[in-house]
């Protein structure tokens, strides 16, 4: 038997948090900032233990992929699927957590499939999160899947600099990181723009943050936005909030290649969606390199991309990009531009994003 675990992401992270500025975030999703104790027998119900047998998970039909390559072949299925989590890696277990869910804890917000708080447990603020809609069999095996997924490839990221890390779990709760602060607020609540050595800095870590996902644990984040990466008490970014990773099975004719993933229609429209992913296509991981490419235009020039929705849908309908200022730093722009290319085969791979803004921050710091 294996646990089907979930994986609690950072305060910051996603359609759960509510701290955010931006005319592209869902006002419903908000909830403001509360001190509360959770009602007796919440925790108990957060903590029920679910299982699956190995074969039947194996087996589960893969509504989101495709499983063959552009050519036509069979893919080889990501080894992340044969794993799970090792408990002895991580300081917290379920007697830490359930004293966590028993106690204060600090709502930060309640998504479509978790609720979120901060707790201060023996001195150190953490974040926990825990599944949601327990009793809708239906719904609750899919955000299961989902929550599978992203503690998988916690694991596997597992001590990366610029990976938020897991710090423990019982069943359906799991604790991370705690980190308050983040690119949406450094973007838009500083008094002055941002240096270009900071700027870089900020986005070669967040870059390595996703080459170690594409690479490492064969993912596509899917939900990259400014607010889905933390900075920590050093200054140091950190990709967070793996709720909607989907995890890339492999060309096994190319090499190194992934092989693309249905995932859908977005729900919303946002500027950090790549054009094939609001359309609906097969996608690869070079959606994440489009969403980035965006985040790197809104840290540099301190604002969104585009300043409502309306002008958003305009330049979509368009094919049209940000406008980007003379003034700025040639090099940076360039990569900018490569990582927004229409196509997402002429978009560079993270890799190369990484190598590329390390010589430039090489340059600048002469």
């Amino acid at each position: 038997m294996i646990n089907l675990l979930l994986v609690a992401a950072n305060v910051s992270a996603g359609e759960e948090t509510m701290d955010s500025v931006s005319p592209f975030d869902d006002p419903a999703s908000k909830k403001d900032l509360e001190l509360r104790r959770i009602p007796e027998g919440t925790a108990t119900t957060a903590r029920i233990g679910l299982h699956a047998n190995t074969t039947l998970a194996q087996g589960r039909r893969k509504l989101y992929h495709l499983h063959v390559s552009e050519a036509g072949e069979p893919c080889d299925r990501n080894p992340l699927w044969e794993k799970q989590p090792n408990p002895a890696n991580y300081k917290f277990g379920c007697q830490e957590i359930e004293r966590m869910l028993s106690g204060e804890m600090t709502l930060i917000g309640t998504g479509r499939v978790r609720t979120v708080h901060m707790v201060e447990y023996e001195g150190e603020a953490v974040v926990v999160k825990t599944l949601q809609h327990v009793e809708e069999l239906r719904r609750l095996k899919a955000h299961l899947e989902m929550h599978r997924v992203e503690s998988l490839t916690l694991e596997a990221l597992r001590g990366h600099p610029n990976v938020v890390g897991m710090l423990g779990f019982c069943n359906t709760t799991v604790v991370t990181e705690y980190h308050p602060d983040n690119f949406l607020h450094t973007i838009f609540r500083k008094k002055e723009k941002l240096s270009l050595r900071r700027v870089v800095s900020l986005a070669l870590d967040v870059a390595q943050g996703m080459q170690a996902l594409h690479e490492i644990a064969g993912a596509i984040h899917l939900d990259m936005k400014p607010q889905q990466l933390l900075i920590d008490d050093a200054g140091r970014g950190k990709v967070n909030d793996f709720n909607s990773v989907h995890l890339m099975s492999a060309d096994a004719s190319a090499d190194g290649k992934h092989c693309p993933i249905l995932t859908g229609r977005p729900a919303r429209l946002v500027p950090w969606r790549a054009p094939e992913n609001i359309a609906g296509k097969p996608v690869t991981e070079k959606v994440d390199i489009y969403a980035m490419g965006m985040i790197y235009y809104s840290l540099v020039s301190g604002g969104l991309p585009f300043p409502d929705v309306e002008t958003f849908d305009e330049a979509r309908a368009a094919h049209e990009r940000p406008e980007i200022d003379p003034s700025w730093h040639k090099g940076f722009v360039e990569i900018i531009q490569d990582m927004w290319h229409e196509d997402p085969d002429e978009r560079p791979f993270a890799r190369q994003v990484v190598q590329r803004l390390q010589a430039l921050q090489d340059e600048l710091l002469v």
